[in-house]
């Protein structure tokens, strides 16, 4: 095999460590020694190639199936990555594909077949920036670019970062709920997805595609109005400190990233907007840029200010970072404009949330919290995979006030007036008064997003910090579908994800299996009874197979776990919202309560969706930091999608619902689309038909499908 074999195979082999179960040290160790021999002057790196790729055991066996003893001209033939519990040998079933050197174009699944970094003149420049060309352990060509002059030679170090020592159980701080007849009492944590294998089908948008991994770095403590560099960009290796769920995937070729930063209190030193724009491409795989930021004085501002970083490619969203930074009035040893090799590693360590493999959303927004003191201002972003989209050019702010009162207050007055005449006027003016918070730029970019969704509903993901607001209500301006009422999630295909800045969510995945299914029958004595809970999970038992489990801690906890397997789990039960949190939950039948620290106690759950049919267990709120409830216990256990209500529900009502609910979704439809034409139908109904289907919140893609 020549030099040039052993380059294309080593990029091969960079795609496929992730798949082979090495370890995340001795990946890691194995990465940067690829990359190091990659790296080499060309004709002599051919010694050290080979080394790096049969130095362990799991990576010389994939090494030795897949080369050929005899090559054709430069040719290898490397074959796709082995499927878990496979032998190297078994390379039959493995499509394959050609690597001629260094530029040979790829055929197959993920593998990289075409990216190489020779040595040379890999440019990242952005123009008036800081910007790397290659990355930290193995540059290209160690070149590094300073405010618009190259200047060859040392290569900038960027030192890692300590591991985070991550939180949180999650606990709610509800509103007490007296226990009432024919409603489902409500309960607090919204259900949480337990974390799965993250889908590795190639994404049509930028396959083939390599794994990248998000760099953000900045000092660990600035002075006020003094500036400071942050790094922020793409790296081959995922660094000390970083919290992540998953790697980005970005293109082989040629490919324009964006990086908007998301930041209050803070701004750019030189008056320039907040979002860069970079170029990849064989040559600079992994680009990055400094820029430089500078922070505000003032008792408005928290001490620790994030800094949030969205990424995108070719306007394909990526995912975020976050990190912070603590600002001190004192001074600090950190001078202005100092070079890239300087910008020193924060002890405080990123989070990185990556967007879920599949179809894009057509519009992304992200929603962080602001670092005013009061704790009351919201940031939004928008990313889009439209090339037309109206997209703000820097991210915008809204002030929300005191939300979490604002969503215990609309619970309170929908569940006093139920059925009373004035419930239509109340939830118009719930859904203005929300509709009123999202900021204009970001209702342009729904506007624009909808005239580019080919006359169909656009999809909305919402990934958010705030866990109170009922953003699916919001009244839209001017609606752009004129059949459907305007209403957020009645206009759009809508789901929303849970956001953190420290402890972040698995990313939802646009499809699940539902071959097999569970529901928790809810069996009350005396006035609590709930009839039809009853019929709806003897309904799912006898049109779905659905396993009957009866309505103890025990029973569901074991469901959770595995016993009887169900895909999707279904609770007809009552649920209840305690602010006090003493008796915030699940009820059982015994009217005992499972709480969401019970839920986090499983360690993975099973079921990959569930739906909560029981009163206000949609509600979250927030503890240690993050955001706590039913739902994020489920999805921190492993739940990928949850549906739920955020107030009290009809018990005839939330019956029909479920049912129309699974035979739209079990016939093909997506989740959201279901949950759209229901909101919509309900805004013309009045009393407890329209409460109780708009009270339903769903936290997924927008684009899931239920798989039977």
């Amino acid at each position: 095999m020549t030099e040039d074999d052993w380059r294309a195979l080593a990029q091969a082999a960079l795609e496929a460590l992730p798949a082979m179960g090495l370890g995340r040290d001795v990946e890691r160790e194995v990465r940067t020694e690829i990359l190091r021999a990659l790296d080499l002057p060309r004709g002599s790196a051919r010694d050290a190639l080979r080394a790096a790729l049969t130095r362990h055991d799991g990576l010389k066996r994939w090494t030795e199936a897949r080369t050929t003893a005899e090559a054709t001209g430069s040719a290898v033939v490397i074959a796709d990555p082995l499927p878990a519990g496979a032998r190297p040998s078994d390379t039959s079933s493995g499509s394959t594909h050609e690597v001629r050197g260094l530029g040979g174009p790829g055929r197959g699944g993920r593998g990289p077949t075409g990216d190489s970094r020779p040595a040379g003149d890999g440019d990242g420049f952005v123009e008036g920036e800081h910007a790397v060309a290659g990355e930290v352990d193995g540059a290209s060509d160690n070149v590094e670019l300073i405010r618009g002059r190259r200047e060859s030679g040392v290569e900038p170090q960027l030192p890692g970062e300590p591991v985070i020592d991550s939180i949180t159980d999650p606990v709610t701080d509800p509103f007490t709920e007296a226990f009432t007849d024919q409603v489902r009492d409500p309960f607090t944590e919204p259900f949480v997805e337990p974390f799965t294998e993250h889908r590795t089908q190639p994404d049509p948008v930028s396959a083939p595609s390599r794994t990248a991994y998000a760099r953000l770095e900045a000092p660990e403590t600035v002075q006020v109005e003094v500036p400071f560099p942050v790094l922020v960009g793409l790296g081959a290796v995922q660094g000390d400190g970083v919290v992540s769920e998953a790697p980005f995937q970005v293109p082989t070729e040629e490919f324009e990233l964006t990086v908007a930063l998301l930041v209050d209190g803070l701004r750019t030193a030189d008056g320039s907007g907040v979002v860069r724009t970079m170029r990849g491409s064989p040559d600079v795989p992994f680009p990055a840029v400094v820029v430089d930021l500078v922070a505000a004085g003032g008792p408005g501002y928290r001490a620790a200010r994030t800094i949030l970083a969205s990424y995108s490619i070719d306007g394909r969203p990526l995912g975020t970072a976050a990190r912070s930074v603590h600002v001190t009035s004192g001074p600090v040893a950190q001078a202005a404009a100092v070079p890239l090799a300087s910008v020193e590693a924060s002890a405080t360590p990123v989070t990185v949330w990556a967007f879920p493999e599949g179809p894009a959303p057509d519009l992304y927004l992200v929603v962080s919290r602001g670092d005013d003191s009061a704790g009351q201002r919201l940031l939004w972003s928008a990313q889009s995979p439209h090339a037309g989209a109206a997209l703000p050019a820097a991210p915008v702010t809204s002030d929300i006030g005191d939300a979490r009162e604002f969503g215990r207050a609309v619970m309170r007055g929908i569940e006093q007036r139920h059925s009373a005449p004035g419930l239509a006027a109340y939830l118009n003016g719930v859904q203005s008064t929300v509709g009123e918070k999202i900021p204009k730029q970001i209702w342009d970019a729904l506007d624009s997003v909808a005239a580019l969704s080919a006359g169909s509903r656009p999809t909305v993901l919402l990934a958010t910090a705030e866990p109170y607001v009922p953003w699916e209500l919001a009244r839209v301006p001017h609606p752009w579908d004129a059949g459907a009422p305007a209403i957020l999630g009645a206009q759009t295909r809508f789901g929303r994800w849970l956001h953190s800045e420290d402890n972040p969510y698995p990313s939802p995945v646009p499809s699940v299996a539902a071959r097999t299914l569970a529901v928790v029958k809810g069996e009350y004595a005396g006035s609590g009874r709930l009839p039809q809970a009853e019929a709806e999970a003897d309904h799912l038992v006898t049109a779905f197979g659905a396993s009957p489990v009866a309505a103890e801690v025990a029973a569901v906890l074991a469901c959770l776990g595995g016993s009887p397997e169900a895909d999707v789990v279904h609770f007809a039960v009552h649920g209840r919202f305690d602010a006090s949190g003493t008796s915030d939950g699940i009820l059982m039948s015994d009217r005992s309560t499972l709480a969401p620290l019970d839920l986090r106690g499983v360690e993975r759950a099973r079921p990959r969706f569930a739906f909560l049919n029981a009163c206000q267990v949609g509600h979250t709120e927030e503890m240690l930091g993050d955001t706590a409830g039913v739902v994020p216990a489920l999805i921190r256990i492993g739940a990928q999608a949850v549906l739920a209500p955020l107030w009290k529900v009809d018990d005839t009502v939330a019956r029909e619902f479920a049912e129309r609910f699974y035979a739209a979704v079990f016939a093909g439809r997506t989740v959201s689309d279901v949950l759209a034409d229901e909101r919509a139908a309900a805004a013309a109904a009045s009393g407890a038909p329209r409460s109780t289907v708009l009270a339903y919140v769903y936290f997924g893609s927008p684009d899931l499908t239920l798989d039977r």
